[in-house]
């Protein structure tokens, strides 16, 4: 008399199985997180590169309408100022720098004034209302455009001298006709730069 042949899987197969099958979910799971993570930083630096974009696009639209120096009567002393009063930047310290704009509106109706300013790690941006008439209207509160900002620079081109970074030669002897802007984000190696022609 033989023992009949054994059929189905022996209780170590079955162990055997069930810890390969949770190898296999854990291995899929850390995959699939693996993906998540990665889009969703993906989609944190793209929403942030597309906000730097604006930024640096509306810095540059505010430096194009800036008021151009009004003709007056040359400096005694023979000085030349490198920029256009309308145009002023300030970054002294520790303190925030600073970027003040008095541009025309799109429509060419009136003046506002505009403040750029990076205090703690944020860049922020205030306008006032347009006037006609000076004193220009005060300028409005700060709004927060851009966060993780670790430097933001200003440099002007001065033909015959180059890129010249604040604070400005006193004897220049021209004018700028360039502002390079540059803006360092937090996690980033290069800084972003923006070039805008002064007309």
């Amino acid at each position: 008399m033989t023992d009949a042949g054994q059929e189905g899987f022996t209780l170590v197969e079955m162990l055997v199985a069930l810890t390969i099958m949770a190898l296999i979910s854990l291995m899929s799971w850390r995959g699939l997180d693996a993906v998540l993570h990665a889009d969703e930083q993906l989609g944190r630096q793209a929403r942030q590169t597309q906000a730097l974009f604006n930024v640096l696009s509306q810095m540059g639209r505010d430096l194009e309408l800036h008021l151009p120096p009004v003709p007056g009567p040359a400096d005694p002393t023979g000085a030349m100022a490198v920029l256009p009063a309308s145009i002023r930047w300030q970054a002294k310290g520790e303190g925030p720098a600073i970027l003040m704009i008095e541009r025309r509106t799109e429509s060419g109706a009136g003046t506002q004034q505009i403040q750029w300013r990076l205090q703690q790690g944020v860049l922020q941006r205030a306008i006032a209302q347009a006037g006609t008439v000076y004193p220009l209207p005060e300028l409005g509160p700060l709004q927060d455009v851009l966060e993780q900002v670790t430097a933001w620079n200003l440099r002007i081109w001065i033909p015959a001298r180059g890129w010249q970074s604040w604070p400005w030669p006193e004897q220049a002897g021209a004018a700028a006709t360039g502002i390079e802007l540059t803006v360092q984000l937090e996690g980033q190696e290069h800084p972003y730069r923006k070039v805008v022609m002064l007309l």
